[in-house]
């Protein structure tokens, strides 16, 4: 519904995986920003649908990572955790990194919010290196490694999408 009346788009585009997929989680982070966490959850997990339909890795991570804020906002810190885990393991196999940086920022402050203050330091720790190819190569191993660890802490591979 507002998906046509804001971007003006015709219906037989609004059908095509990829202009959803583009579209969703900018309308998701529209709705939140309205205070209707509800709909950028539903925008969010239809875009998240669509990342795994069509194997779009950013997408999956830009979704996933609306969803964490739509959840946070609503305090359910839980499913704000999980989402930030999903979408860290999706911005790993991006050549790009500030989906990842992002991602493991706002993990770091929903760990503070949870009050697992050891591992909200642990990120931020990570997340403060320079922007050389060394560094980021570092960050990238740290950020694995971390993943590794909450993996093993869950008992289950719930990190992929």
């Amino acid at each position: 519904r507002l998906l046509s009346v804001v971007f003006g788009q015709q219906k037989t585009q609004l059908f095509n995986p990829q202009a959803r997929g583009a579209i969703l989680p900018r309308l998701g982070s529209v709705y939140l920003r309205l205070g209707d966490a509800a709909e950028a959850e539903r925008c969010c997990t239809e875009a998240i649908q669509i990342a795994e339909e069509t194997g779009d890795a950013r997408l999956g991570a830009q979704a996933l990572a609306g969803l964490s804020h739509a959840h946070h906002r609503t305090g359910d810190l839980s499913a704000a955790k999980d989402a930030l885990l999903r979408a860290v393991r999706q911005s790993l196999a991006l050549p790009s990194k500030p989906l990842l940086r992002a991602a493991l920022s706002e993990l770091s402050a929903v760990e503070a919010h949870l009050g697992n203050t050891e591992m909200a330091a642990r990120l931020r720790e990570i997340l403060d290196f320079p922007e050389s190819e060394e560094a980021v190569a570092h960050f990238v191993t740290q950020s694995e490694f971390l993943m590794d660890e909450y993996a093993r802490e869950l008992d289950l591979d719930t990190l992929r999408l």
